[in-house]
């Protein structure tokens, strides 16, 4: 009992008696009660007196068996190992803003509510081997699907367009009818899955919590299917849920069975749904399967419902609220807001007040005298990791999580636990705890009005209170590290429900937020996310102190709790009660009339992107594709970009006198009064006011006069140079025609470049100006062994011969920087065309077997020649390689994307496009203006062997290539197939007059082909294929750096066999099967960094690898001709150790669709 003292006295023996007394007492008792026991009277027994005097009243007591540690100890325990994110089943946040648009568009988070994820994952799984009533189910779907798909040659063209619409009485209709697959058998079985999972969730008519929406006709319908399941049947279940309306019924918004399906089928096994661009696949799938749904019930029925929106919007005028007082003096660091007093100082004031009240909360009332401060400097962020719970603070990396429980340790052992009365025990303090958690959140509510009057941004409060440390099922996290500083990333605005979508605006924490808010989450969250269950109960408050980045008392703070601080503070030192609209709007003010720019200004922004793609040398597209930081938030926002809005946050910091968020330092000595300080020591920059905007321009106005009357005189003497030099020109073209050469060769520098007569070099027109010095050439070292001499030199004239003489330096020494150690030329083939391309005589054909070092031909030139040189990539893939290499030769390059609109880099000796960008007309725009400034005197084509074998596939980029030569510069077509039949078709089709070819032997020796039987399935082709590698593995002891590839056919069944192999499917991006060119560089990544130690492909990898250890490859299936073979079992053995190259080959080969290019590929 509470309040009595526990006594240890002597008890009775016998286990029903509980009578408890003095020993002399236990005796009589013993004697007179039981009389037939021998027992001795127990000593030690626990018990509680309630009346005191001659006869007491004695309670005997059973007390908790004696705990191995104390209770410290145990609740120190219970609190390291607590969990906030153990809940099998979900619930979603009643707070709007924490739920992406996506899911608040879809509404699919409230369908699954409460309810057991692993249950609703089993709900929509494919058929299990037990579920023998839906056994076949997939084949029948197959061949529903496949005889739908043999009606679209039966059907009129504009049908197929109609049908082929999304909504054409919005947007009209698409001429482009709907078609059957270029490869349709393979890719119908990878298009029917989410069918067959939509139609066993619905045999399966629901699970605990889920029951499925249904009608008498597909309820009738599915009856039908699962007794009789045929093609007719199956045709009228799809029909009952595809061509049929499933009205909204009031209160439920999941009516349709297919909405509920996507809802569970992109359902994670953490909680979390799948991203939209994670579903987009799933989407296409299905909107195909119902389109052949249509189809085949097109004779009946079809009809369209149309929709319909608008919008308005009107904008009111108002009159200004901000007076400056001082302007006449230049002077805008104070203002009159609505007739109330403000300036920049009293502002910082107010900061500083914050500051030492946080300092003091933090030190004395969160850690209390526990020396516990966590240094760090730059901080590991994946921002593109979206799953639950993820964030920097997470990373294991920054050692954060290893300190997380310490303060709890402390608080524990000295602060936050009571002992029981009556008992030796102790348990939490609750009110104690209660009144550690009130500090906490008064320190929190000064960290957000700190983040809100720093920023340089100010946030609406309603999105700042609801921002989140950490990733969860509903939305991406909003705190992230940006290297050495932390970032706070806006998501939501006022405009974010009407668009149905989020905004990325970065905002960068002042070092005094960054590294306080770095502590709270290490050392303070942990303990309080543990004591709001203890006091609540509740795991969602518990969970709410992990998400949120700010915490009121036990619930997320509310807009005017943090309004209601500023104006207590604000009043102190302003005379007036400042509420944050008011602070946002002086902001603004401050901002512009201090010339602080913000984001807002497009025209600024495109600039500085430009500026900052060219430092870094890629295009802003490349940037915004490589470097994006999310792509659910935007389509690839370059870090370059984030830059300005950091650096626009950084301004307004420094125009405070705040220490700026690019500062790592500890929080005291970030704090205002050590501003000076370290602009002094210079370990901050301090902010240079702005002169007045009226400052005198008369002496500007004079300089311009004056140098308006000089350009007079200099535009005569340049008119003059001009004149002298086109007669120097004249001069040495007579002399050049005298010369020994036959006419159709001469040349003698780019500036009078005349290359032969293609069909595509007649409209050129343009030259570069003459002046300039274009060509430097270094002379090519001789072999270590004796070599035939090289016509293309040796027939060059005396002159020629003492030009060449002049050149810089030893090519070999350029040869040695690309492969990063000592070496010579591979053979005579790759020195031979290394001077073909730097006499820029003909055009070239150059074909070497891989690895034989072609990268170095294209680049070798660039590297000695001031001049610019062309590379048109055919892949993806190749892109990252040739940058790769470009950085690493140090050689100064840009590549350009179809949607660049700014000038190619003047500083670029090297150029990359692809050859889909190289047709619109901004490529032979920016092209020509380059060429103007500076010459342009070669055009590489990368795997050339492309130009033919994929021309069936990508006509509109490989179809007409004699278009690419725009200008008069030199085409060299390297590759290691084209097969010597191929040679007369791209010399036609490229328009090549009389090229230099140079052709080396293709095989290598380090490769041993082999092919198998045949496969009756890819299931036995598969197995084949592991046995095979296993044994290999055996034979050559692979090391870790080894690897395997599967080249595959077909797209469709390459992900059934990357599944069976368990490892990642590489392919080509399209409609069908959609994935972003960062998917693939991760993936490629995976492979190359071990974590996957094979890698199925089609061809999309087939040229674009050079991982030097891989030890096998495979074919599965067979191939659509020897050159693509050749060009992907060429990946084998880069190293130069011994490779295998196997076939398994099936029965049926491809037909291709042109003989005569069937032909050339072999």
């Amino acid at each position: 009992m509470a309040g009595l003292q526990v006594q240890y006295k002597y008890g009775c023996p016998i286990p029903t008696c509980m009578y408890t007394a003095a020993k002399p007492r236990i005796r009589d008792h013993l004697k007179k009660d039981h009389q037939n026991n021998n027992g001795l009277p127990l000593e030690n027994v626990a018990c509680q007196v309630l009346n005191s005097g001659a006869a007491p009243t004695n309670i005997r007591i059973t007390l908790p068996k004696p705990q191995d540690d104390d209770e410290d100890s145990v609740s120190q325990s219970g609190f390291e190992t607590y969990d906030v994110n153990t809940s099998i089943t979900l619930s979603a946040p009643d707070d709007r803003r924490l739920i992406s648009p996506w899911l608040l568009r879809t509404g699919f988070h409230k369908y699954v509510e409460g309810k057991n994820t692993a249950d609703l994952m089993k709900l929509c799984s494919m058929p299990l081997p037990t579920e023998d009533h839906m056994s076949g189910l997939q084949e029948i779907v197959y061949e529903y699907f496949q005889r739908a798909t043999t009606l679209i040659e039966k059907t009129d063209p504009l049908i197929l367009q109609l049908l082929n619409s999304s909504d054409p009485q919005k947007e009209g209709i698409n001429h482009t009818p709907f078609r059957e697959h270029q490869e349709h058998d393979t890719t119908l079985r990878g298009y029917i899955i989410p069918v067959v999972h939509l139609l066993a969730m619905l045999l399966r008519k629901g699970c605990t919590g889920i029951t499925l929406p249904s009608s008498s006709t597909c309820g009738d319908a599915l009856f039908d299917f699962s007794t009789d399941p045929t093609v007719d049947t199956l045709h009228a279940v799809l029909k009952s849920i595809w061509l049929e309306e499933w009205p909204n019924k009031e209160g439920n918004n999941f009516s349709d069975p297919s909405i509920c399906f996507l809802a569970l089928f992109t359902l994670q096994a953490d909680g979390h749904f799948k991203h939209p661009k994670d579903v987009t696949r799933t989407l296409a799938q299905l909107c195909r399967a119902i389109r052949l749904t249509v189809l085949a019930e097109i004779h009946r029925q079809i009809t369209m419902n149309p929709s319909t929106s608008s919008t308005d919007a009107f904008r009111p005028h108002a009159l200004p609220k901000i007076v400056w007082p001082f302007r006449e003096e230049g002077r805008f660091d104070a203002m009159l807001f609505l007739g109330q007093s403000a300036s920049l100082q009293k502002l910082l004031n107010i900061i500083q007040d914050l500051e030492r009240e946080a300092v003091d909360i933090w030190e004395h009332s969160i850690l209390r005298g526990a020396p516990l401060h966590i240094t760090w400097k730059i901080l590991a962020d994946n921002l593109r990791d979206t799953s639950q719970g993820y964030s920097f603070l997470q990373e294991q990396g920054n050692h954060l999580k290893d300190v997380r429980h310490d303060l709890g340790r402390f608080l524990l052992q000295r602060w936050l636990m009571k002992e029981i009365p009556g008992s030796t025990q102790k348990s939490l303090n609750i009110a104690e705890a209660r009144v550690w958690l009130t500090d906490l959140a008064r320190l929190e509510a000064i960290m957000q009005l700190l983040v809100e009057m720093k920023s340089g941004a100010p946030i609406r409060l309603t999105e700042l209170c609801s921002t989140l440390s950490h990733n969860t099922e509903f939305r991406l996290r909003n705190l992230m590290a940006f290297g050495k500083r932390i970032i706070l990333i806006r998501q939501y605005t006022k405009n974010t429900n009407n668009r149905q979508m989020d905004s990325l605006i970065p905002c960068l924490l002042a070092a005094f937020e960054a590294d306080m808010l770095v502590q709270i989450h290490t050392y303070a969250r942990p303990i309080a996310q543990w004591i709001a269950f203890q006091i609540t109960g509740d795991s969602t408050v518990a969970r709410a102190y992990q998400d949120m980045l700010f915490m009121d008392l036990l619930k997320p703070f509310a807009p005017d709790t943090i309004s209601r601080l500023l104006g207590e503070k604000s009043s102190k030192h302003l005379g007036w009660k400042m509420k944050i609209k008011a602070y946002r709007q002086m902001t603004i003010g401050f901002r512009r009339q201090n010339k602080i720019e913000g984001i807002e200004c497009d025209i600024q922004e495109d600039t500085m992107r430009l500026i900052y793609a060219q430092q870094s040398g890629h295009s802003v597209s490349t940037e915004n594709r490589t470097y994006g930081l999310s792509p659910d938030l935007v389509e690839g926002l370059a870090d370059a970009t984030i830059e300005l809005y950091l650096n626009s946050s950084s301004d307004w910091q420094r125009l405070l006198k705040v220490v700026p968020g690019d500062t790592t330092l500890p929080y005291k000595q970030c704090l205002v009064e050590n501003y000076a300080k370290l602009a002094a020591d210079g370990i901050i920059m301090a902010h240079t006011p702005t002169k007045s905007t009226h400052t005198d321009i008369t002496p500007l106005a004079k300089l311009i006069i004056e140098l308006k009357s000089e350009s007079g005189a200099s535009h005569n003497i340049l008119m003059g140079e001009i004149k002298r030099l086109q007669a120097d020109i004249q001069a040495l073209k007579h002399d050049i025609h005298h010369q020994s050469i036959p006419s159709a060769t001469l040349i003698t520098t780019p500036a009078t470049l005349a290359m032969p007569q293609s069909p595509a070099a007649i409209h050129a027109t343009r030259s570069p100006p003459a002046r300039l010095n274009l060509v430097n050439v270094s002379p090519l070292p001789p072999l270590k062994r004796p070599h035939p001499t090289d016509s293309i030199v040796t027939s060059d004239p005396p002159s020629k011969k003492a030009m060449l003489q002049k050149r810089l330096g030893d090519m070999v020494d350029h040869l040695s920087l690309l492969v990063g150690k000592e070496t010579t030329w591979r053979n005579l083939d790759q020195r031979s065309a290394v001077a073909c391309l730097m006499t820029l005589k003909r055009d070239a054909i150059i074909v070497l077997r891989t690895g034989l070092g072609k990268t170095a031909i294209a680049l070798l030139p660039a590297m000695v020649e001031d001049c610019v040189t062309v590379v048109v990539v055919p892949l993806i893939i190749l892109f990252e390689e040739w940058e790769s290499r470009l950085q690493k030769a140090r050689i100064p390059f840009d590549t350009f994307a179809h949607d660049r609109t700014t000038p190619i880099n003047t500083g670029a000796k090297v150029v990359l496009v692809s050859s889909d960008t190289a047709r619109f007309a901004s490529w032979k725009e920016a092209i020509a203006k380059l060429h103007d400034i500076r010459p342009v005197v070669r055009m590489v084509i990368d795997e050339a062997h492309y130009y033919f074998t994929d021309l069936n596939f990508r006509s509109n980029a490989l179809g007409n290539p004699f278009s690419l030569r725009t200008l008069p510069f030199q085409i060299v077509l390297l590759s290691a197939t084209i097969p010597p039949a191929a040679e007369a078709h791209l010399k036609t089709e490229f328009g090549l007059h009389i090229p230099h070819i140079i052709r080396g032997l293709s095989h290598r020796k380090e490769l041993k082909y082999r092919i198998l039987e045949g496969g009756e399935n890819i299931e036995a082709m598969v197995e084949q294929f592991t046995l095979y590698c296993d044994q290999l593995q055996e034979e050559q002891q692979w090391s870790d750096g080894d690897r395997w590839i599967v080249f595959v056919p077909w797209v469709a069944e390459g992900y059934y066999v990357a599944d069976l192999l368990g490892v990642e499917f590489y392919h080509a991006d399209s409609d069908a099967f959609p994935i972003t060119r960062e998917e693939r560089s991760e993936m490629y990544g995976r492979f190359t960094r071990g974590e996957k130690k094979g890698l199925v492909a089609s061809t999309a990898l087939g040229a674009g690898t050079d991982y030097p250890h891989i030890r096998l490859t495979c074919h599965l299936g067979a191939m659509y001709g020897m050159v693509n073979f050749v060009q992907q079992s060429s990946r084998a053995g880069r190293d130069g150790k011994s490779a295998h190259c196997i076939v398994i080959p099936n029965k049926v080969p491809p037909n291709s669709p042109n003989r005569e290019i069937a032909d050339l590929t072999g």
